[in-house]
């Protein structure tokens, strides 16, 4: 409601902005660029919002928690600002939520693309306005009440954190060094459109991108549903 209030708004105080004539010839790409920012930006504010956020974490958290004790591999494959939703849902979970600590969930793999993470670490802890623990240097702080502490990893042992990338798309960032001896993140170059727009959308169809997933994705059926060697099933 208050994107649509502001879209009005937007609209009624747009001559002030460009007349007629100019709009006519040049000032459509900017207007669009407007109407993006709207919509993006939007998207970030609500998210940002304490309520909002812990809403929309726990939407994610409900579609995972039934695979807590399935011994499924579970895989979150993640776009755009979905990537930290993702991020945070799977760092809070995996440190305070108590079923998924006696569970000893962690995903099987989390795929990011497009991914502004990366811009994320700025957002700064509002009341000591230091930098967030989950963006900080280093290994996490140990916590022994935590299965697999010191580690604290976010995903299975076996799994991969694989983050696609544009280069034209600006939304996108690399992740590699900004966790490094934190989280373990292969940054993956792709090609998904010259124009940053059709670049920051792309990866959903990228060949590449599609392939690399599927592949881990198959490897993760392949283990699970593997045969139990007739000797072990014979001692067990």
């Amino acid at each position: 409601e208050e994107e649509v209030r502001l879209f009005n708004v937007y609209e009624k105080e747009t001559a002030k902005l460009y007349n007629f004539v100019y709009r006519l010839s040049k000032a459509s790409g900017l207007d669009k660029v407007r109407r993006q920012i709207i919509t993006s930006v939007g998207d970030v504010m609500v998210y940002m919002s304490d309520y909002w956020g812990e809403q929309i974490r726990g939407m994610l958290a409900d579609k995972i928690n039934p695979y807590l004790n399935s011994g499924d591999a579970v895989s979150l494959i993640a776009h755009s600002l979905g990537s930290v939703v993702a991020f945070d849902t799977l760092y809070h979970n995996i440190r305070s939520n108590a079923d998924w600590q006696a569970a000893r969930f962690k995903p099987a793999n989390l795929f990011t693309m497009g991914s502004p993470l990366a811009l994320f670490s700025m957002d700064l802890d509002r009341e000591t306005g230091q930098q967030k623990e989950k963006f900080k240097e280093g290994a996490e702080p140990e916590m022994p009440d935590i299965p697999d502490s010191p580690s604290l990893k976010l995903l299975q042992d076996n799994g991969v954190w694989y983050n696609f990338l544009d280069a034209q798309d600006i939304i996108a960032y690399p992740l590699s060094a900004l966790f490094e001896g934190k989280f373990k993140v292969d940054d993956i170059v792709v090609q998904t459109g010259t124009n940053p727009r059709k670049a920051h959308d792309g990866y959903w169809e990228n060949e590449e991108v599609v392939d690399v997933v599927c592949t881990r994705l198959k490897m993760d059926f392949q283990r699970i549903n593997a045969e139990v060697p007739e000797e072990a099933a014979t001692s067990a």
